[in-house]
Formats: structure tokens, sequence, C-alpha cells
């Protein structure tokens, strides 16, 4: 596994996430040249790793850039590659695969992940809907939040926060405005929500929210992604049209159907353990390569 040094930006949850996962399953060494092998710039974040398996070493690339180009021009033909929001139609590309997304913050989340799961469990729900997050992506997430807001029938706590890194964002209309939560008080608030809603951010469909929601098993809502998703899962979410027309619908219809909602809130937690987790995606990548 290369080392930290080609890193040059403190957002390394994808690095720590994915090397959390092969810690927990092998001895992991360290190595500086796999690091000068490894990319850090704007779209093209990409760590070289060797797995040796039956003897035999094998590369991969493991892809954890945010936005669609895929960078073939490193691949050799027996190289792996994995890459996270693979678009459709890569998968007909020899050895190449999507992978999961990470969380926001590996450590605090896995020592917070039980007590959390407790709380959903517990089914205290006190709003049919919440949702947080910058204006990565202004106009689905400002959108999302007016048309909730507008909708006396949704008890809900929802808002967004103006987007201070990268390309200026129009400023936050003041009533759709929401202060940050800090990172553990929003996995609280996820808990006490019927449906946790998850949009589109910086790069793509698929962020880090979307994977924490699953994780402790709150009823993700979410527009169905352009992308790839390792297993090609079904019914683990609420998926909503992305120009958002029948959004506050299916949050009204949600939030009355318990049994509905629960059974995909269920699923989404089995797809967090075989396919999101640290060592899941480690395992995904062992077993696509001694499947090949």
């Amino acid at each position: 596994y290369p080392s930290n040094s080609f890193l040059k930006h403190r957002s390394i949850a994808w690095y720590d996430y994915l090397l959390t996962g092969f810690r927990k399953l092998y001895p992991v060494t360290i190595d500086e040249d796999l690091a000068k092998e490894s990319h850090y710039k704007l779209n093209f974040t990409i760590s070289a790793i060797d797995i040796e398996i039956n003897g035999k070493k094998v590369r991969v690339w493991y892809d954890w850039c945010d936005f669609e180009k895929v960078h073939l021009e490193l691949k050799k033909p027996n190289d792996y590659y994995f890459k996270i929001m693979l678009l459709n139609g890569y998968q007909y590309v020899d050895k190449v695969f999507p992978i999961g997304q990470t969380v926001t913050g590996v450590k605090t989340y896995f020592e917070k992940l039980d007590n959390l799961r407790r709380k959903k469990d517990s089914k205290n729900y006190v709003r049919d809907v919440f949702f947080s997050g910058t204006t990565t992506n202004y106009a689905i997430r400002t959108k999302a939040v007016e048309l909730i807001k507008d909708d006396k029938e949704i008890n809900s706590l929802v808002g967004v926060q103006d987007y201070t890194g990268g390309t200026k964002r129009p400023p936050v209309p003041d009533r759709l405005k929401m202060p940050y939560f800090s990172y553990p008080d929003y996995l609280e608030e996820c808990t006490k929500s019927k449906i946790c809603l998850a949009l589109p951010g910086v790069g793509g469909d698929w962020t880090w929210r979307h994977v924490e929601i699953l994780g402790m098993g709150c009823c993700l809502m979410t527009v169905t992604p352009l992308y790839l998703l390792p297993g090609n899962p079904k019914g683990i979410f609420i998926p909503v049209a992305r120009d958002l027309k029948n959004l506050t619908g299916k949050i009204k219809y949600f939030a009355k159907h318990d049994k509905e909602r629960e059974e995909i809130a269920r699923k989404g937690k089995e797809y967090f353990e075989k396919y999101l987790k640290p060592e899941a995606q480690a395992k995904w990548i062992i077993e696509n390569i001694k499947n090949d």
C-alpha cells in the first residue's frame, strides 16, 4: 500500500477508509515506491496498490476521484482498476470495476456506529425527513430544501449551508439556510428521522452521506445514480426523479408506510455490510481479482 507522502490535502478519507479495510484482513506493507506511482491532484486521485495472490503480484489502481474521468492510460492489460462513481458502460471494460464511497470521518463514524444503530432501531422518530449539506450542488440541493419547506404536510428538518471551497456558488437564501451540525450531531439527527435525504454533490451523485445513512440502518432517499455500484443493489433506497417532481409525494407516502420504509432501511444496512464498510471494500477487490 502506498505511503501517504503523495497526499497534499487534509481530505484523505478515501485513502484511510480502504487502508483500514485491508488492515483488518491482511498484514499491510506501506511502500514509498507505490506512493511515487500514486497521484493526488484535482480530477486525478489514484492510489497504486500491489496485492500478492497465490504467489503472484497484481497491480490495483484505486481511483477515488469523485469526478467522472477514468485514467485508463495508467492501466496495463493485467492491472485492475477500481473507481468510485464509475459511469455505466465501463463494466464492459476488462478488469475495471466500481467500488463504494467512504464516510466523512472514519474513526468517529465506526466508534459511534453501534450506538447509532441502536438509536435508529428504537424508532423514536421526531420527524419525517432530514437533510443538511453544503451547496456543492447548488441547484438540486436548494430546490429540494425549498420544495420540502413549502409543503406544510411534511414534518422536516432540512437546510443548506453556503459552499466555501473551490468555485463560488450563489449565496443561499436565508429561508433555506440551516446552521452547520458537527459531524456527531449530524449522525444523531439522521437516527431521529424516518427518511434521510442525500443528494448529488460536487463531483457526482453518490456522496459520503449516502454511505453513512446506509450504514446506520436509516432509510435513504436519493436520486437514482448515474453510476455503477458494487453488486448492482436493488431496493436499498427510495428513488426520486432527478427533477425532484415526485420528492414531496414520496416523502409523505413513505413517512406513513412504516413497513415498506423499514424494509428499505434493512436492505440498505445489509448492502453496507456486504459491500461498503472498509473490510467489505477490500474483500470486493480481492474477490474480483480471484474470480476474474
